[in-house]
């Protein structure tokens, strides 16, 4: 009993260790002269890229209200094959879902702004969360192996 509460706590100090350092990417990138390609990534601290979902063909980006929530704005996509709204789980953390539409739109109407990749996360945010779950994990898993040791 005590092997298998050892191996589940060192288990959970590796999942609080990935928790923590989990980041939410927004790639903007050109993909011919007339569109952009619109890229969301849940990266590990921005340098792994553990899953991402790419909108081809972007010309442009508004904010709307959500039809079943008209308090709420999100962010939609405006592409060749019609609007694709980006996920409410992204935009939440960032404030003003009209200000990242304003970026995206200007990024896919004007070809003199650079490619850039956007963080959807605070820092302020990013370092509390790091801050919280490193140092849980950290404890989680110095008992587990402590309790695989005796």
């Amino acid at each position: 009993m005590t092997t298998l509460l050892a191996v589940l706590l060192i288990l959970l100090g590796i999942l609080l260790w990935i928790a923590a350092g989990l980041l939410p990417v927004l790639q903007l990138q050109r993909s011919g002269r007339d569109a952009a390609k619109v890229t969301l990534q849940l990266t590990w601290m921005g340098a792994f890229n553990l899953w991402e979902h790419a909108i081809d063909g972007v010309k442009g980006a508004r904010a709307a209200r959500v039809l079943d929530h008209p308090q709420q704005t999100r962010v939609e996509l405006l592409t060749r094959e019609g609007v694709v709204p980006l996920t409410r789980g992204y935009i939440q953390m960032l404030g003003s879902p009209k200000r990242l539409a304003r970026g995206i739109h200007r990024f896919a109407t004007d070809t003199h702004v650079p490619e850039t990749s956007l963080p959807l996360r605070g820092r302020m945010s990013v370092m509390v969360g790091f801050a919280l779950l490193f140092p849980l994990g950290t404890i989680s898993l110095l008992v587990g192996m402590l309790m695989l040791q005796r």
